[in-house]
């Protein structure tokens, strides 16, 4: 860790799919923490630098596949900031080799998506000083947000299966295939979460010459839901 780096009550999530990063804001804020968000790595230096004082942030929380940049890259760009605080991952890329340029680039801690809050909150108690934080929230209810939360979700799946009945570049493809594996058991679609990991996989294994089966599969998933949820 810095030695210049500080905890306190103030963090930073840092990503680019809007239900994710809501749910975070929630269920982060419900325990009293005070949440801003970023969609890309640019806007997440921006923050960084502009704040100071009473609103500088005291940890950040971010994914490692952004639009805009590598997130390994990202983590070395905030390190290099004065006063830079302590940042953790949420990735779903599961690979020991990421996870050990993740922690060599001066990542707290590593989780793996899809995460269960529980433990997320846990590791953040971890780098967060208690007694400094403002209980904003006292005895909050996630419950109806994250209804409103998942039916949003589901929308954003139906845009989804729209737009992949047209070609998509390589990495846009990838990109929504790693979003849905990291995102989808968070919202209770088991089924659909185990289809985008076997997906991710098949993609990884053959790269571009995959693209057009794992399209056409991963649109047919998205109509079905996958098929399962937790309900």
């Amino acid at each position: 860790m810095n030695a210049m780096c500080r905890t306190g009550q103030h963090i930073l999530v840092i990503e680019d799919m809007p239900s994710m990063a809501l749910y975070l804001k929630i269920a982060l804020e419900l325990e009293g923490y005070i949440v801003d968000l970023a969609e890309c790595g640019k806007t997440a230096i921006e923050k960084v630098s502009q704040s100071t004082g009473p609103t500088r942030f005291d940890l950040i929380v971010t994914d490692l596949n952004l639009p805009d940049m590598e997130g390994v890259d990202l983590l070395s760009k905030l390190g290099a900031m004065e006063q830079c605080p302590p940042r953790i991952v949420l990735s779903a890329d599961t690979g020991k080799e990421t996870r050990k340029r993740v922690l060599a680039a001066g990542a707290a801690a590593y989780l793996e998506k899809p995460f269960d809050i529980r433990k997320v909150k846990q590791v953040i108690e971890k780098w967060c000083v208690a007694k400094h934080r403002l209980k904003i929230h006292k005895g909050g209810d996630l419950n109806p947000q994250y209804r409103q939360l998942k039916q949003n979700y589901l929308q954003y799946l139906e845009t989804l299966a729209g737009q992949l009945e047209n070609k998509l570049p390589f990495q846009k493809l990838k990109s929504l295939v790693h979003q849905i594996k990291g995102s989808a058991s968070l919202y209770g679609l088991t089924g659909l979460a185990q289809q985008a990991r076997a997906l991710d996989q098949r993609l990884a294994d053959h790269g571009a010459a995959a693209s057009t089966s794992v399209r056409d599969a991963l649109r047919r998933a998205l109509i079905s839901k996958g098929g399962v949820s937790n309900d």
